[in-house]
């Protein structure tokens, strides 16, 4: 199990508000953990994205990656993932795990 800390963080009340009226005030940790989890993957993944553009694509990269035309593809798929988790979010009911 992973070890929690306690920390101190200021959100705005109508940030605050938002989120009880999702999940409930005592699924605030678990929802925002989440969020931040799912925020520090999309940031390492544009690092690599980034790292990849500034370089030649090594061999053995995928093929979609190969034309503007496949990247284009990758980025709708992993959009239409991403909108597929907010459509989830969106349909818990207050005080419903976000964590499955």
């Amino acid at each position: 199990m992973t070890t929690k800390v306690r920390t101190h963080v200021l959100l705005s009340k109508k940030l605050l508000d938002e989120i009880d009226a999702l999940v409930g005030e005592r699924k605030r940790s678990q929802y925002i953990e989440q969020a931040l989890q799912e925020r520090v993957q999309q940031d390492d993944l544009l690092a690599i994205m980034e790292r990849i553009a500034s370089t030649d694509p090594p061999e053995g990269d995928p093929p979609e990656w190969n034309t503007p035309e496949g990247v284009a593809k990758w980025v709708r798929d992993l959009r239409r993932e991403e909108s597929g988790r907010t459509r989830r979010l969106a349909q818990l009911q207050p005080n419903e795990s976000v964590i499955s």
